[in-house]
This record gives C-alpha cells, sequence and structure tokens, in this order.
C-alpha cells in the first residue's frame, strides 16, 4: 500500500473512531429575546346565515290527507332561490268534501244565529209583559194595604160598634115601649085578649131586639178580634209577596237577558269561527303550492312524490345569503381579543385574495369542553363590509379565518406556541443547557398567532426546545 493511500484511510476511519465523543446535536432551538409583541388571535370556522327561516305547509289541519304531488328541483337538490319559485306541490284528495262540510257547518252556523235572534226579540217582549204585570200586582197590593191602613180599618171597626150601639139602643127602646105599654094597658077597660096581644108583641120584639144584640156583640168580637187582623195580615203579606216576587222577576229576567246574550255571543263567535274556517280552507288553494317566501338558500329535502304530509309540517330551511356570518370555537385566551364589538378581519382560506370586514356580535356565556378538552367558547362574527376581493366568493359553509388584533407589548419575552406544553393545568417549556433539553415551568401572557409572551419562568438568551431534533 502506498502512502497516500494509507493516508486516505487514516482520514476516512479517525472521524468515525472519535464520533462518541462529539457534542450530542441540539434540536431546533428558540432564542428567547425581548422585543415587541403585537398580539392578537386567529380562528377557523365556518360561514353560515343568521336568518334561518323554516318553511312549514301552512294549511288547515282539517283539510284531510295530504301528499306530496310534486318536487321543485331547487328543493330537491338545495341551492338558492328566490322569492316565489315553488318548492313543492301538495296534493290534498279529501279537499272537496271538507270544504262541503265546511259549508254546510257555515249554513247551520247562520240559521242557529237567526233563531237565537228571533228568540230574544220574542223573550225580551214577554220578559217586558211579565216585569209590568208583577210591578203592577205589587203596587195593586202596596195601595190595598195602605188603603186598608189608611181608611177602611178604623171605619170598619167604627161600623161594627155602632151597629153593637143601635141594636144596644134598640132593646133599651123595646124595654121602654114595653113599660109604657103595660101602664097604659092597667087601667083601660080594653077586652083582656086584645091588650094581651098587643103586650105579647111588644115582649117578642124586645127578646127579637135583644137577641139581635147578642148577635151583633158576637159579630163585633168575631170582627175586631179575627176578621179584621186576618184582612190587614192577609194585606200585609199581599204587599210583601207581591213587591218580592216583582223584584225576583225583574232579577229573572236579568239573569235570563245575561243568559240570551251569552248565548247570542257565543252562536255569534261559531258563526265568525266557521266563516274564518271556511276561508281558510278556501285559500288552502294557493297555500297547497309551498313557495320560497323570500330570496335566499334552501336546504335539500327528501320528500319525495306520493309522501305523505301533515299540516304544519316543516318542509326544508330558508337561509338568508344577505345576512352571513363566521361562527367560530374561541378558547379562554382568544376571550382577550373577541368581545362583544370588536373589528376583526374575515379571511378565506380557499381564496387567499379576500379580505373582509367583520364585527364580534356575540360570546357565548357558557364554555363547552372542546376537542382538547379545554373549553371553546361560541363566537360569531358578524360581516360589516366587504373589505377587499371578491365578496361574491362567500358561501354557505365555505371555511372562514377570522383575525383579531390587540395591544402591541413592546418588551415581550417570546417563545413559539409549539414550543409550550399542558400537564396538569401547568405550563412547560424545554430549555437546551448544550448537553440536553430541560422541562422548565413558566407563566405565559397575550401571544400572537406563532408567539406567546412568557411572564416568568425564563430569562433573555435561553434557549428554548421549539421543534423534534432531526
Amino acid at each position: 500500500m502506498t502512502r497516500p493511500t494509507l493516508a486516505l484511510l487514516l482520514a476516512l476511519t479517525l472521524p468515525a473512531a472519535f464520533a462518541d465523543e462529539a457534542e450530542p446535536q441540539a434540536p431546533p432551538l428558540h432564542v428567547v429575546r425581548s422585543g415587541p409583541l403585537t398580539t392578537g388571535c386567529q380562528r377557523d370556522g365556518l360561514v353560515r346565515s343568521d336568518a334561518a327561516q323554516r318553511v312549514v305547509l301552512q294549511v288547515e289541519g282539517e283539510t284531510g290527507r295530504l301528499e306530496v304531488a310534486s318536487v321543485g328541483t331547487a328543493l330537491a337538490a338545495g341551492g338558492r332561490v328566490a322569492r316565489g319559485d315553488v318548492l313543492l306541490v301538495v296534493r290534498a284528495p279529501d279537499r272537496a268534501r271538507v270544504l262541503r262540510g265546511a259549508r254546510e257547518a257555515l249554513e247551520a252556523a247562520r240559521r242557529q244565529a237567526a233563531l237565537l235572534q228571533a228568540e230574544q226579540a220574542v223573550a225580551l217582549e214577554a220578559a217586558k209583559s211579565a216585569i209590568e204585570q208583577a210591578d203592577a200586582g205589587a203596587r195593586d197590593a202596596a195601595r190595598a194595604l195602605e188603603r186598608f191602613t189608611t181608611l177602611e180599618s178604623a171605619a170598619s171597626l167604627e161600623d161594627r160598634a155602632l151597629d153593637e150601639e143601635a141594636y144596644a139602643n134598640g132593646v133599651a127602646d123595646q124595654r121602654d115601649e114595653l113599660g109604657q105599654l103595660e101602664k097604659l094597658y092597667k087601667g083601660t077597660q080594653l077586652a083582656p085578649d086584645t091588650k094581651e096581644i098587643v103586650l105579647e108583641r111588644a115582649r117578642r120584639d124586645g127578646r127579637v131586639a135583644e137577641r139581635r144584640l147578642a148577635l151583633t156583640k158576637v159579630y163585633r168580637t168575631l170582627h175586631d178580634q179575627w176578621q179584621h187582623p186576618d184582612r190587614q195580615r192577609a194585606l200585609e203579606e199581599s204587599a210583601r209577596w207581591t213587591a218580592g216576587a216583582a223584584q225576583r222577576t225583574r232579577q229573572g229576567e236579568q239573569l235570563a237577558a245575561v243568559a240570551r246574550a251569552h248565548a247570542l255571543e257565543a252562536a255569534g263567535q261559531a258563526l265568525r269561527d266557521a266563516e274564518e274556517r271556511l276561508e281558510r280552507l278556501q285559500g288552502d288553494e294557493g297555500r297547497l303550492t309551498v313557495v320560497a317566501p323570500a330570496d335566499g338558500v334552501v336546504v335539500a329535502s327528501e320528500l319525495r312524490p306520493g309522501d305523505a304530509l301533515g299540516a304544519g309540517q316543516q318542509i326544508t330551511t330558508l337561509l338568508d345569503q344577505a345576512r352571513l356570518v363566521v361562527e367560530v370555537a374561541a378558547t379562554e385566551d382568544d376571550l382577550r381579543y373577541l368581545t362583544p364589538g370588536r373589528t376583526v378581519r374575515v379571511l378565506l382560506p380557499a381564496y387567499p385574495e379576500v379580505s373582509l370586514d367583520g364585527q364580534v356580535r356575540d360570546v357565548a356565556a357558557l364554555g363547552a369542553p372542546g376537542a382538547d378538552g379545554r373549553p371553546a367558547f361560541r363566537c360569531v362574527v358578524a360581516l360589516t363590509g366587504s373589505g377587499d376581493g371578491q365578496p361574491e366568493l362567500l358561501r354557505l359553509g365555505v371555511r372562514a379565518r377570522i383575525e383579531a388584533e390587540g395591544e402591541v407589548v413592546r418588551r415581550a419575552l417570546t417563545v413559539p406556541r409549539r414550543a409550550v406544553a399542558e400537564r396538569d393545568g401547568r405550563t412547560f417549556v424545554r430549555v437546551w443547557t448544550g448537553e440536553r433539553a430541560q422541562e422548565l415551568e413558566v407563566v405565559l401572557g397575550a401571544g400572537s398567532r406563532d408567539l406567546v409572551q412568557v411572564v416568568s419562568g425564563l430569562v433573555a438568551g435561553d434557549r428554548v426546545v421549539s421543534g423534534e431534533a432531526p
């Protein structure tokens, strides 16, 4: 072997022999430095409509069996529609029978309302007459009582007293006459028979007068103690009863009038309901053709001809393209920048040339567990202007990215976000010491899409492992 060949072999083998004694190869490192940091966040989401309108089959529930006659092209495939575009045509086989029943119900309601109105007129006249009769009876009874109390009562008592006095006077007169006759005939020369006849007649008249006086006393007692009080009590009760009857008649007629009014109102409402029902059923002729209520995008439907339908059934959802928003899932860190009213930029990853204006409209107050286990907050960004690019490229379901800028931290120690690891609620980075990577716990602050501020745990000049060694 020549010297050049030996030298070449030595040159090739010596590095391999001393390889184990060389310094360990360092992984990709990031040197921690202090400098300005523009904070902010970036989140990806989807474009959707903020105005979703349910399109339903607005027909009467009594229309009968409903089924799909035909499905519009836009509804079958989903897509853009203009106001008035036909989405669905519905067939109602029982419609004629239902309409006929509605018309018959309307006629029955009209007849019932007319009958109750006629009965109301008759009842009003009858009630008026009954009240007048009851009031007249009450007035007559009251006047009879007043007449008896003021006139008849005292007069009847006085009349009986006068009768008794007159008969008592008659008895006294008869006795005087008999005594005079006896004196007169005592010294006369009349025949005995004649004297006896005259005297007997006088005695007989006296006995009759005495008996009439006794009977008069009985009648007076009967009148004063029985007939007169009974008459007064009967008149008082009659006045009270007739007055009460008149009041009850008036109250009864008032209640009957209320009941009749309610019946008339119910009949009127039934008539109006029947009219409205028939009108709605007749209007179903137009509603059996379901059209787009506005411009927008409809969600595809699985309805096909022959499928059964129900009144009020949802046909599809109409999305308004004029009210587009971007919905993203924000992290706890993002809440620094995504506050309601905050202005953000909206980008479309598929169209890098498009940049739109947006404004944070709403941020959920309650977070939900995200894919990584950390809480995520639903954030809605409304598109407020066209910005730069081609806004017509916006479509429902297109991926969108929002960027929100925060404050500028002038002197911030930063590390790449990919260099940060979390474990058990604590945050760590790996610092390269020249021989190996040492794990240190750090406290982070605000950041941007790629960098994050280190509040404590590192100093300037530290070399942080930002990725795995090649």
